[in-house]
C-alpha cells in the first residue's frame, strides 16, 4: 500500500536547500537545483488546483444565479397562475345539456 506524502511547504524546500548549500559540493548543488525544480512545480501545481477550483466556484455561483433568475421570474401577462374564469353556461357538458 502506497503511503500518503504531503507536499512540502515552501519553508521545508527552502531549508533543504540551505542545508545542501551549507555542505558546499557537487552533489549539493545538484540538490539545490532539484529543490528549485520541485518548489517551481509545486508553485505551478497550487497555481493549477487554485485556478480550477475557482472555475468550479464560478461555475456553481452561475448556476446559482440562473435557478434563482428562473425561481424569481414574474410571469408573463399572458401567464397567470389561475386559470382564466369560465361562465356557468360554458362549464355544462353539451351532451348534458338538459333538452328544452
Amino acid at each position: 500500500m502506497a503511503s500518503y506524502n504531503p507536499p512540502k511547504t515552501f519553508d521545508d524546500l527552502y531549508n533543504e536547500m540551505y542545508e545542501s548549500y551549507m555542505m558546499d559540493d557537487h552533489a549539493s548543488m545538484t540538490a539545490v537545483d532539484n529543490i528549485l525544480n520541485r518548489i517551481i512545480n509545486e508553485e505551478a501545481s497550487s497555481s493549477h488546483i487554485t485556478r480550477t477550483k475557482k472555475k468550479r466556484e464560478n461555475t456553481e455561483r452561475k448556476r446559482e444565479e440562473g435557478h434563482k433568475q428562473i425561481w424569481n421570474k414574474q410571469p408573463n401577462s399572458q401567464c397567470t397562475t389561475t386559470p382564466p374564469k369560465v361562465s356557468d353556461e360554458k362549464k355544462i357538458i353539451p351532451s348534458h345539456r338538459p333538452r328544452s
